[in-house]
């Protein structure tokens, strides 16, 4: 449980300027139908200098040649990210066992990737990430179930529902067969560009020579 009080400090901390709640919405399983981040009931959580998300989520199993619950969301931010803190729980399922995916805006390059991160939030095979410097940009973030990635046999594939890859491929052919509900926390701290960083001196040092 360290761990996962750990994560929930460092993204409360990232999240002091603003806190926002999101439910997932299906069909969110590719990313051209990706969930969009930036609007989360009627906040703009994406802006300086920073913020939490929690996003209400589940997931679930595919079966033969059908492909398993992949959820993606989307988010853009104009600032580089100091830190980007990534943490996925189940709070129903404590052999539930995910995968968490980092990826460009492209839609196809994989910036990061967790299986198997996160011992303390209730099951040994959740997932976390932590990213710095993440540059100005559109990103998605993605859920999927155990061995959607293929990591058993390589490098992480694309999350496509199925187990070890792309369907169909011999012996592969089968949707992941994760089911649970999840919480999925996001913490991040954002950079001023430098002209608004100069903007932030000149305003604290008009408002000190104000209080003299």
């Amino acid at each position: 449980m360290k761990i996962a009080m750990g994560l929930l400090a460092l993204a409360a901390a990232a999240g002091t300027a603003s806190a926002s709640l999101y439910v997932e919405q299906e069909s969110n399983n590719s990313s051209g139908t990706a969930n969009n981040l930036n609007v989360v009931n009627g906040n703009l959580p994406f802006t300086l200098p920073g913020g939490s998300i929690l996003v209400d989520g589940s997931l679930t199993g595919g079966g033969q040649n059908v492909a398993g619950d992949v959820d993606w969301f989307r988010f853009t931010i104009a600032n580089t990210a100091s830190n980007l803190v990534m943490s996925i729980f189940s709070l129903n399922n404590t052999s539930a066992d995910s995968e968490i995916y980092l990826i460009g805006a492209d839609g196809t390059t994989i910036i990061a990737f967790n299986d198997d991160g996160n011992p303390g939030g209730g099951s040994g095979f959740m997932s976390s990430l932590i990213t710095a410097n993440l540059s100005a940009g559109t990103y998605f973030l993605v859920i999927t179930g155990d061995n959607d990635s293929g990591t058993t046999v390589g490098v992480p594939a694309l999350p496509d529902g199925f187990n070890g890859g792309p369907a169909p491929v011999t012996g592969q052919g089968v949707g992941h067969g994760e089911n649970f509900d999840y919480k999925f926390l996001i913490g991040f701290n954002l950079i001023p560009t430098p002209g608004a960083a100069a903007l932030l001196g000149l305003g604290a040092l008009a408002f000190g020579r104000r209080r003299r």
